[in-house]
């Protein structure tokens, strides 16, 4: 008995070693590269596509046959042939890279698949590009009228705005006329929480920077949706530029995304209701809201895009932890235009990892 039980260890253990030697020899590919990786160095975006040669010889006694070869970059392209190569025979990979809006260093991977993609060798190029000189177009890109004004965004998204902290973003302007330039900004729609530091005259060639910040104090109690619009006027010159800047007002959270914190959850955000008459009766909608986190959720904000959207649940509503509840919405199709609508609901809670929830809600009108 001991005998055998010793016979079968050692079988095991030949087994085992039989199995990693026959891995090991069907591990690598017979196709051989000369090189694994390419260093351009350091290349300018200016002078545009590089590309190199990876060489390779097929060192077994079979005919390989390259199967397909990815990158991890579309700014990168290969070139190879898929005839199979026979052994002893050799051959090229070509690689190329574009720089284009790709400055600084870069490493980039080649994966070359054979042998009905059973064998992969990774491949790389790696490099540094120097950035061209942009133009004043490119780094300004919205031209205010005709006057020579021109800036570098239309709309500054500051996504969550803290209650209590201050949140900047930026705005780049330039005169690129020979005069100076009488600005001032009409604001169209307003929250009451921006504030901005746009200049009244803008001398001739000069350029800056405009701060645009919001601040919604603890004591407003304001939650969701932070939207301001401005019309961008010029003296003696005709525009329709208008900056808008964006947000949504949550609480200020000691301990974010904690173990102990409230956790919103929708088991579906995306609402369809029936084609429904203008002339017809309010059709409703629902979706559960549950609490899946180990506090309290409350509901700080509901903001329906649209008069003609309501719903059951309302700011101060709470849920306790493992709860959930039914979220009604009702849309009356008179005061919806015809055709396709397309509305949303924002959702300010109090889960530090998602305040802000989105339901859409689309239908069609007849």
């Amino acid at each position: 008995m001991v005998f055998s039980a010793r016979n079968m260890a050692l079988r095991a253990v030949l087994t085992v070693v039989a199995c990693v030697a026959t891995l090991s020899a069907v591990a690598q590919s017979s196709l051989r590269f000369t090189r694994s990786v390419w260093d351009f160095g350091t290349i300018r975006e200016d002078d545009g596509k590089v590309s190199c040669t990876f060489e390779y010889v097929n060192r077994g006694k079979a005919p390989v046959v390259i199967d397909q070869v990815n990158v991890s970059c579309g700014c990168t392209t290969p070139e190879f042939s898929r005839k199979p190569i026979k052994a002893g025979e050799r051959g090229q990979l070509k690689v190329t890279f574009d720089p284009a809006n790709r400055a600084g260093e870069f490493a980039k991977e080649i994966t070359v698949f054979t042998g009905g993609r059973r064998y992969r060798t990774t491949l790389r190029i790696t490099g540094n590009v120097i950035a061209r000189t942009k133009t004043v177009e490119e780094l300004y890109p919205a031209a205010v009228g005709d006057c020579g004004l021109r800036i570098d965004a239309r709309s500054l998204p500051f996504n969550y705005v803290t209650q209590g902290e201050h949140k900047n973003l930026f705005l780049n302007y330039i005169n690129t006329s020979s005069k100076p330039i009488n600005v001032r900004l009409v604001q169209t729609s307003a929250s009451g929480f921006v504030r901005h530091n746009f200049p009244t005259t803008i001398a001739a060639g000069a350029s800056g920077r405009v701060t645009f910040g919001y601040s919604v104090p603890r004591a407003s109690g304001y939650f969701g949706e932070l939207n301001d619009v401005f019309e961008l006027v010029v003296e003696g010159c005709e525009s329709d530029v208008r900056i808008s800047t964006s947000g949504y007002a949550v609480e200020r959270f000691e301990i974010p995304n904690n173990e102990l914190a409230p956790k919103a959850e929708f088991d579906r955000q995306l609402l369809k209701f029936e084609e429904v008459q203008k002339t017809g009766k309010p059709t409703t909608i629902s979706t559960r809201l549950t609490n899946n986190g180990r506090e309290p959720l409350i509901v700080r904000s509901v903001r329906p895009s649209h008069e003609a959207i309501t719903t059951s649940i309302e700011a101060g509503a709470t849920i306790a932890p493992s709860k959930s509840v039914e979220v009604r919405i009702t849309i009356d199709p008179s005061k919806l235009d015809y055709g396709r609508a397309i509305e949303r609901i924002v959702l300010i809670t109090n889960d530090p990892e998602r305040p802000m929830r989105q339901l859409r809600v689309t239908g069609v009108v007849r």
